[in-house]
């Protein structure tokens, strides 16, 4: 059995690529990826959030995407829902290491943000969580 995924992404080496990630369902049991030509999303472009099973197939063992973007426990809530993107990221300021980074392949979606529930108990920010193209489905 071939389950097969598909995504938009945009990095510095593959610009406007399309991942497709087959995970076939015998021993070997490991991700194949193949790439096609794709647009990246755009401000107004409606997207579904992938399962979370679909999701976490992209994450390591720290829960991020590629070693970076972490996908926290409060946006599961949000899997399988439709949303516009509000826009694109390209910069972020990290408060960590207090500097401006760029950004690659992240959106953020209306409507959809931090409650400060989980992992960040009674924060009272409201961020806009961060979404990875690739945990996401553009809808026609």
């Amino acid at each position: 059995m071939r389950v097969t995924q598909t995504s938009c992404f945009n990095s510095k080496k593959k610009k406007g690529k399309l991942l497709t990630l087959n995970a076939e369902s015998n021993n070997s049991n490991t991700d194949v990826a193949t790439e096609k030509s794709c647009k990246p999303l755009k401000r107004g472009d409606m997207v579904r959030v992938r399962s979370l099973e679909e999701i976490q197939r992209t994450l390591d063992e720290d829960g991020r995407y590629q070693g970076g973007m972490l996908f926290i426990d409060e946006m599961a809530k949000y899997c399988g829902g439709t949303y516009r993107v509000l826009k694109r990221i390209n910069k972020v300021f990290d408060s960590l290491a207090w500097k401006m980074k760029k950004s690659h392949d992240i959106v953020i979606l209306d409507g959809v943000f931090c409650h400060g529930y989980g992992q960040y108990k009674e924060c009272d920010r409201t961020c806009f969580f961060f979404w990875k193209e690739a945990w996401l489905e553009k809808v026609e």
